[in-house]
Parts: structure tokens; sequence; C-alpha cells
């Protein structure tokens, strides 16, 4: 899943808290690659890895979600979704 660079730091929080709570609350291990990629339209993004059980997985990109639709008001985004 590709987050845009932009919003890399609403999804990791203060101190990393929005995902601690994502990983605490799903169990599944989440890992941002810092590696940046650049599209077509030269928009720069960080991977993010989800990884555990398919469960797991559906909970933390409902966390996901649910973090950013928190700061809607605030960022516009958009993340693509591979899996």
């Amino acid at each position: 899943m590709f987050i845009p660079e932009n919003i890399c730091g609403y999804l990791i929080g203060k101190n990393g808290s929005h995902i601690k709570d994502i990983r605490d609350s799903s169990k599944a291990r989440l890992n941002m690659d810092r590696k940046i990629i650049d599209n077509f339209e030269n928009k720069k993004f960080s991977r993010l890895i989800i990884s555990g059980t398919s469960e797991q997985i559906a909970a933390a990109k409902v966390r996901k979600n649910n973090c950013f639709l928190l700061n809607k008001n605030n960022i516009s985004f958009f993340f693509q979704d591979f899996s």
C-alpha cells in the first residue's frame, strides 16, 4: 500500500502513537518503508507494509482508514492499495 509522503506523519502520529495504536488493536505488523516512490505524475509515496493473518490485515486497514478520516479536514489524501 502506498501512502502519500505528505500524510505519512498523520498515519504515524506524534511519537508513533497512531501506528502503535493500529498495531496494538489489530495485532498486525505495520512497517513504513521510507523509500520514496515516484509515480507517473511525479508524486512521492512511502510504502506501508501490513502483515499478519487476513483478519489482522483487514482490521489494520480499517484502523488506517479511520485515522485518515479523523484528519480529513486537515488534509487531502490519496492512497493506492495494490493488495
